[in-house]
């Protein structure tokens, strides 16, 4: 089946923009009235015009009041039209000196740009804090500015406001000056950069100070917050210190900051030298155990290089930005954890990709037809793009990969970049033409979709492996990969070049193989389909010491597989002291089989003391739909507590998952007392309540869905009521429907998320109205492309979602009867051992 086209074809294709001046620097003078959410700001640039011949400059200004413009220092005629000021020049600019241009204006309630928090009906205890978000063009909603990333400028800031507040931006801290209860903080970056990495931050805040390497390296928290600060973000000065090793290029601004906010959209952006992140990263000592923010903090690190001092021209390669940060968050577990759990981690981000190419979109890396520049932020994006690196790193070696971040990177240092730059630098550092491997992973779309089979010729003494493409969008793809044969105690690699729909592949080997490794290391971006590989193989290769993700393929093959040798081999794999990510993928692959004694091997391994492992083996747990023993060994966790909020917050899942009726009587006790690291326990009773298909569960989660309940924990509640509601009768999703629609009168961004994307799990069609009334009126305007894109979903949706919900319940039956007959003909036939 063909994938879903990521545009239509009405959508138009976006290029970088022209511009009429270059912009050098960029003074902002900012008056802050938190409480009346007021701005008066003044913006000077200094500028030179391009041609002796321009008559006006362009600047975006939006929802802005624009009092008044100069020319070095006399007034010019100038309009706003409510999206772009045009200023009109009486006499030409000057092509070989600088001028200087100021826009005085004003804000007031600014919808987008800059954020205003304070304690507020929908959140008592949220912080006063003002933060700002300019991506991917938002800049122009707070001040006047060339709103495009490809115009480089220094930058610095001088803001006044309440003596209470602290704030951060870019660069280092001029001068901090007080006078009448207020002061004045001024901040530059002498680095050139885009208008979308201008930051402020202001709130009540505290800074704890690190270094490396003379470079300062500070953390920003709340009162009373410095220690889960810490938990977050100390590991930064390691990772300062190993990216500039591992780049070859310095660290390349003075200082580097990390604030959280509350209710941040993202979960964080890398604005020069200061990034903002979500407060949701903060952790205690006990969410250390399975939670950790490193993925997130040295994947904003890592924009300081990829994004920051180099940046894309425009948009449609904004991989260049998040495919390379999101590869090098990446390497970063590769350093701290090893191997083993960087390709774990790259097969989730391949998986991520693979997902959303199967069930929303496929598109090619480098894209210029989108409507607007968010579109562009996916998993083609940010996963295919390190997907695609690691391909990449794999083909010409490590030491030339390297070679080549770092002649990109020095080469480009201070500039806007295509796709191009970069494959030029690879081609001139490895010797290797990009030109075919850029047009057919990045410019193209798609990834093969392999079935492996294997015979033994043993006239010939080879194994003969034959691969196969069956993906039809893209008929055939070239590459190279390495196939490890295992015979023994020997392994004998070989690297095969696949050019062909389908090619055998004639491969020397004195006896049949014990089992063969097909893309070692798993750099290959791609499906892969082992429904024909001998079983033999399978098990040899789940109980070998050797490439995990070949492993983890192993054993969700023999998961699929309803041999008792497969099952036996699984359980028996269950035992072993193995990585938690392989423990934890043979679990869920006991799960989706399905069999008693999975579930009971399950249970058995429910006493792993690596909490990581426990929470996928109480996750697969979550397969044995009614199955009172799984009920049973999932509500004795919940009982009990655990010393992981997560592995409990897994259980209260999937007791709900197995739709044990006890989760009536077991969560809301949990509801009313566990405390958790981001209240993910109670999240999960609410997930719970949703997957009961019971209407007695619409009592437990509405009044999570209002006041006084957390901001985050409603926008949960406001979810799961949604996709409760799908599962019960019409009248029921009537009323949930119009509980949903009440909450879009909302005024917190999440509450409003939440009851849009709920809108969407009900699938009542009644509801579009009322979500493109909220597309046409929220603030700000995430929440409009929230709302939009929720109504679009909804009058998308399949007519026949009764019908879907008749073949769920008719499937979760067939599944259990087969159960049944499964184990009754194994109690018949003799115990047999995998060999």
């Amino acid at each position: 089946m063909a994938a879903k086209p990521f545009f239509k074809d009405s959508t138009p294709a976006r290029y970088s923009r022209s511009r009429d001046a270059d912009t050098k620097h960029l003074a902002l003078t900012l008056d802050i009235d938190h409480e009346g959410r007021q701005v008066s700001g003044n913006a000077s640039f200094t500028l030179q015009a391009f041609g002796s011949d321009i008559r006006k400059l362009l600047l975006d200004a939006r929802d802005m009041t624009v009092e008044g413009a100069n020319i070095n220092g006399k007034p010019v005629e100038f309009h706003h039209d409510g999206e772009r000021i045009v200023v009109s020049l009486l006499h030409a600019l000057a092509e070989d000196k600088d001028s200087t241009l100021d826009i005085r204006y004003t804000l007031d309630d600014p919808v987008d740009g800059l954020h205003f928090g304070a304690p507020d009906d929908d959140d008592p205890k949220r912080p006063v804090e003002i933060w700002s978000l300019g991506h991917e063009e938002k800049s122009r909603y707070w001040f006047p500015c060339f709103d495009a990333p490809n115009q480089r400028l220094t930058s610095e800031i001088t803001v006044t406001l309440d003596a209470r507040f602290t704030t951060l931006s870019n660069g280092a801290l001029v001068s901090v000056k007080e006078s009448k209860g207020r002061k004045t903080w001024h901040w530059r970056q002498d680095v050139p950069h885009v208008a979308y990495l201008i930051n402020l931050v202001a709130g009540e805040y505290k800074e704890v100070k690190d270094s490396w390497n003379g470079v300062e390296v500070s953390y920003y928290h709340h009162p009373g917050d410095e220690q889960r600060a810490r938990n977050a973000f100390a590991t930064t000065p390691e990772m300062v210190r190993y990216f500039t090793e591992k780049l070859g290029v310095r660290y390349p601004f003075a200082r580097y900051a990390q604030i959280p906010v509350t209710e941040f959209f993202f979960g964080g952006m890398e604005h020069t030298s200061s990034t903002t992140i979500t407060d949701r990263e903060l952790h205690d000592d006990r969410a250390k155990l399975d939670f950790s923010s490193n993925p997130l903090v040295s994947h904003e690190l890592a924009h300081q290089w990829f994004g920051n001092l180099v940046t894309c021209k425009d948009w449609s390669h904004a991989w260049l930005n998040e495919g390379f940060a999101t590869y090098m968050d990446g390497c970063w577990i590769e350093h701290e954890l090893g191997a083993g759990e960087f390709q774990y981690t790259m097969l989730q981000k391949m998986e991520g990709y693979l997902k959303e190419d199967s069930s929303k979109y496929r598109r090619p890396i480098v894209c210029n037809r989108f409507e607007q520049p968010i579109d562009l932020f996916d998993r083609h994006l940010y996963a295919k793009g390190a997907c695609v690196l690691h391909l990449l790193r794999a083909q010409v070696g490590d030491e030339r990969f390297w070679a080549s971040m770092k002649e990109y990177l020095s080469r480009h240092a201070g500039k806007s970049v295509v796709t191009q730059d970069f494959a030029t630098a690879v081609e001139d550092v490895t010797g290797f033409a990009m030109d075919g491997f850029f047009a057919q992973w990045v410019y193209g779309q798609g990834h093969p979709a392999l079935k492996l089979s294997l015979d033994f010729n043993d006239k010939r003494k080879a194994a003969e492996l034959r691969v196969a493409q069956t993906q039809t969008d893209v008929p055939v793809f070239t590459f190279s990969v390495d196939v490890a044969l295992h015979v023994a105690d020997k392994n004998v690699n070989h690297r095969i070049a696949v050019t062909e729909k389908e090619q055998t592949f004639s491969l020397p080997c004195d006896k049949r193989p014990d089992f063969i490794t097909f893309d070692v290391g798993n750099t290959l971006l791609k499906t892969l389909d082992l429904s024909a590989w001998p079983q033999d193989m399978l098990i040899a290769q789940l109980k070998a010491n050797c490439d995990v993700v070949a492993r983890i393929h192993a054993a969700r093959e023999l998961g699929k597989r309803a041999s008792q040798q497969a099952l036996n081999t699984l359980i028996d794999a269950l035992k072993i002291d193995a990585p938690w990510y392989v423990t934890g993928e043979v679990a869920l692959a006991l799960g989706k089989t399905g069999r008693d004694r999975a579930r009971d091997a399950l249970i058995a391994a429910m006493a792993t003391p690596r909490p990581k492992a426990r929470r996928m083996v109480v996750k697969a747990l979550g397969e044995f739909v009614r199955d009172e023993k799984a009920g049973d060994a999932l509500i004795a966790v919940i009982n009990k507590g655990d010393a992981s909020y997560y592995v409990e917050a897994e259980a209260c899942s999937s007791l709900g998952a197995i739709r044990d009726p006890r989760v009536f009587d077991v969560l809301p006790k949990i509801l009313k007392t566990r405390e958790s690291h981001n209240d993910v326990i109670r999240s999960a009773c609410l997930d719970a309540f949703a997957a009961s298909r019971d209407s007695k569960a619409i009592e437990l989660i509405l009044p999570f869905t209002k006041r006084p309940t957390s901001v985050r924990l409603r926008q949960q509640a406001l979810n799961c009521l949604g996709k409760l509601g799908a599962e019960l009768t019409a009248e029921h999703r009537t009323a949930i429907r119009r509980e949903l629609e009440d909450s879009l009168w909302a005024k917190n961004a999440f509450v409003l998320f939440g009851a849009a994307d709920g809108l969407v799990e009900l699938g009542d069609k009644e509801a579009v109205g009322p979500l493109k009334r909220l597309a046409q009126t929220a603030r700000p305007s995430r929440v409009r492309l929230r709302a939009e894109r929720a109504a679009e979903k909804l009058a998308d949706k399949s007519k026949t979602d009764e019908s879907i919900k008749t073949l769920k319940d008719e499937l979760e039956q067939l599944k259990k009867d087969h159960r049944k007959l499964v184990d009754k003909v194994e109690a018949l036939q003799p115990e047999s051992k995998p060999s």
